[in-house]
């Protein structure tokens, strides 16, 4: 938890801040960050890329837990239920399901520290995975392609990297001339409509302090 801190507080700039009482966390800035774009840009891109009218609301998140210790649990309390208020403040039913990977023996005494700090809700939707059934058990809700190696399946992933788009995903997309070689850059990305009933991918947020909208892609 301490690395997770320190590098949400270098991304964010507020390595060097001091806390005040109703400070954002810099863990939970970063935990807003990738709801906000699963909500705004991945989520409505996979609905549109599905080929049907489904629409993609739900989602399943893989924790890895491997090694962590009972004083690292208890240093993120805070963190846990400043996560459950968001989820359940701002994103209500977003979570599908939940896997917890790698959890050490001890893991009954911490997981009675869990239940308590977020809501039944939250609770209910996660799942300690056994170290043998990991890979069987995520081949019955991800394919082998899109699993990361450090779980047994084919996905090249590391923490932080930017979008790897799917090769049939990616062809729905017509790139804006002077886009980054036909690939999503890092930071904010999300759909507005273009106003003939097809929607543009827009990159937002800023960059070297000044406003960034760059308009990357249309979807077909």
């Amino acid at each position: 938890m301490s690395a997770y801190r320190q590098a949400s507080a270098s991304i964010y700039g507020m390595e060097n801040k001091e806390p005040s009482e109703h400070a954002v966390s810099p863990e939970v800035l970063r935990s807003f960050v990738v709801y906000d774009s699963l909500t705004r840009f991945v989520m409505p891109f996979c609905s549109g890329t599905a080929g049907g009218p489904e629409v993609v609301h739900k989602t399943l998140q893989l924790v890895d837990i491997t090694g962590i210790g009972i004083r690292q649990v208890w240093n993120m309390r805070a963190y846990v239920q400043d996560l459950a208020r968001l989820l359940s403040g701002n994103y209500p039913e977003i979570l599908d399901r939940v896997f917890l990977i790698g959890a050490p023996s001890y893991f009954s005494t911490i997981w009675g520290w869990i239940q308590k700090w977020a809501d039944a809700g939250t609770v209910d939707k996660l799942r300690i995975v056994p170290q043998g059934e990991v890979l069987s058990t995520l081949r019955e809700f991800i394919d082998v392609a899109d699993i990361p190696t450090r779980f047994g399946g084919q996905f090249e992933y590391e923490p932080g990297m930017p979008y790897s788009l799917d090769p049939v995903i990616a062809r729905r997309l017509v790139w804006k001339s002077g886009s980054t070689d036909n690939h999503l850059p890092r930071g904010p990305i999300k759909w507005v409509d273009s106003g003939d009933g097809s929607k543009m991918a827009v990159a937002v947020g800023s960059q070297g302090g000044k406003e960034r909208r760059e308009v990357l892609a249309v979807m077909r």
